[in-house]
């Protein structure tokens, strides 16, 4: 079963990581992509409704206090 895979770092250390099943990441996601960019959410929600994909979707740095968020499909 595929899972849309969400991880947080702080200074290059894995924080957490959040497992949900692709199938309710695609209705849980919804609201979220309305805060994206218009570029953003297009790459996230193509991604997510692609059946064969698998790996990065997106990445967010905040340099000034060293948290990264990234988002994947495994």
């Amino acid at each position: 079963m595929e899972s849309f895979v969400i991880e947080t770092f702080l200074d290059g250390v894995k924080e957490d990581t959040v497992k949900v099943p692709l199938a309710l990441a695609k209705l849980a996601l919804r609201p979220f992509l309305n805060q994206l960019n218009s570029e953003q959410a297009e790459m996230m929600d193509t991604a997510i409704k692609a059946k064969d994909f698998e790996g990065l979707i997106f990445e967010c740095e905040e340099h000034d206090s060293g948290e990264k968020v990234v988002f994947s499909i495994l």
